[in-house]
């Protein structure tokens, strides 16, 4: 897209899901909604995000062990309305399946990180952010958790790629998240939960 200075495709849907998706997008074409764009505070600027101060705990899931053999069969076996054909082949080498229990806190922190400040964040507290395996697990068995909010694992994150869980109105997608400057507070994120 020359017009707009190489903007891709991928950024575009980077774009509508931190939006809330293409219905919110449509709303506020239609006049319905308003958007408000900030500038964000640095992290020295924004209220203090201490070690011991975790973010709001919305969810604590319990996942039982997978055995989903590669990427391809999680998205099969998630029934997604809709999947980003790029998934497979850039979480091809991804671990999929796991053998134990896991427990995951899904956290929303009401305030806008980056990256770095998240796994700082995530570090300071002993948590691990839960990876591609745990994530594709919530959407085979709570498929449901995402129509509450987005969920993005952040794990995996070292090519500048995340997977995230989305719905709307009962429809479920499974997106990969573009890692950008910032995480936008009204998502989720994963943190596997030791007793």
């Amino acid at each position: 897209m020359a017009k707009y200075d190489g903007w891709t495709f991928g950024e575009t849907e980077a774009l509508l899901n931190i939006v809330g998706g293409t219905d919110v997008a449509r709303a506020v074409l239609r006049g319905e909604r308003r958007l408000v764009v900030k500038e964000r505070l640095s992290f020295q600027q924004q209220p203090s995000l201490e070690a011991g101060t975790p973010g709001v705990v919305i969810s604590k899931l319990r996942l039982e062990p997978s055995r989903v053999r590669s990427i391809n069969d999680a998205i099969k076996l998630g029934h997604y309305n809709d999947y980003n054909g790029e998934i497979p082949k850039v979480f091809a080498d991804e671990e999929i399946g796991f053998d134990e229990v896991v427990n995951i806190k899904l956290v929303r922190f009401d305030m806008e990180l980056s990256h770095s400040e998240m796994s700082m964040w995530a570090s300071a507290n002993r948590l691990k952010p839960m990876q591609a395996k745990h994530l594709l697990a919530i959407g085979i068995q709570h498929p449901d958790e995402q129509n509450k909010a987005m969920i993005i694992q952040m794990g995996s994150t070292g090519r500048g790629d995340a997977l995230c869980l989305y719905g709307q109105h009962g429809s479920r997608a499974l997106f990969r998240y573009v890692v950008g400057d910032s995480w936008h507070w009204p998502h989720l994120f994963g943190f596997l939960d030791y007793p």
